[in-house]
Parts: C-alpha cells; structure tokens; sequence
C-alpha cells in the first residue's frame, strides 16, 4: 500500500543568514587596487602583509592578493581564513581599503592557514586597537614588479 505524502513544513519566515561578502565589501577593480601604491599604510607579518589605505567610503573594503603557487584547496582555504577575520572584526576597520597580499615565499600547506589566522587575532587586531600606531607605517617599500614601475 502506497503511503500518503506528507506536506511540507511551512517555514516561518526564518531567513539564511549570508555570510558572503557584500560587492560593496570587496575590491574587484584594477583601479581600487592601484590606490595601494599611492597612500598607504603597511603592516608586515610573518604570513602576510596588510596594505591599508584611506577610502572615500566609510566602510571597510577587502582586496587579498595570493602570488603563490599552491593548490586552489589551499588558496581557497587561506582566502575563506582573511574573509572571516575580516567579517568578525569589520566594527574595527574604519574607513579603510585593505589588500593582504601573500608573498611567493609562503608554503600555503595544512599549518598555513591556522597560523595565519592567530597571526591576524594577535598582531593586526592589536594594531586596530590602538588606533594604527601599533605597526602600521607609512608605505615607502615599492614592491611592484619591475614591470609594473616602468608602465608608470
């Protein structure tokens, strides 16, 4: 014997909370990137290093800059790592663009990312909370590929 269907569970008008970033949130321009170059504040870690710079908006955005070599699952892992510290800690971040930008030098294997995000916990929310004076210091390091300053 054939069993009746059961209809369905209405749903009570929970949404799915997005845990995406927003397109406003993101650089995606080559023109948003190149405001790096110009005026900017660098943080150097031992994983990466943060390029901060002052934005017309007055919301924090994102750029990660990934120069390594690696696996997608191990690129891919690393940028989900940099997105959720930037969500958690987005209230922190004022008016600034940020690129964190992945050396060749970096292994983005297993430990890689773990690492990363206590490095980020540790030495960049303490820099935001002091209001920048921690480490972060004027860009005066260039370091465009050769190429790229002869476009200039």
């Amino acid at each position: 014997m054939l069993e009746k269907r059961k209809k369905p569970i209405p749903k009570l008008g929970i949404k799915k909370i997005s845990k995406r970033l927003a397109k406003g949130d993101r650089l995606l321009k080559k023109e948003d990137f190149d405001c790096f170059w110009e005026n900017r504040e660098v943080l150097s870690l031992s994983f990466c290093t943060v390029f901060r710079s002052p934005n017309s908006k007055k919301a924090p955005r994102l750029g990660i800059t990934i120069k390594v070599r690696a696996r997608s699952v191990d690129r891919n892992k690393t940028k989900r790592v940099i997105r959720e510290f930037f969500r958690q800690t987005k209230e922190l971040l004022g008016g600034y663009d940020y690129n964190f930008l992945i050396f060749k030098q970096a292994s983005l294997k297993y430990p890689f990312s773990r690492n990363l995000k206590l490095e980020l916990e540790k030495h960049l929310v303490k820099a935001l909370q002091s209001g920048g004076t921690y480490q972060f210091k004027a860009g005066s390091k260039d370091v465009r590929k050769k190429s790229e300053k002869a476009k200039l």
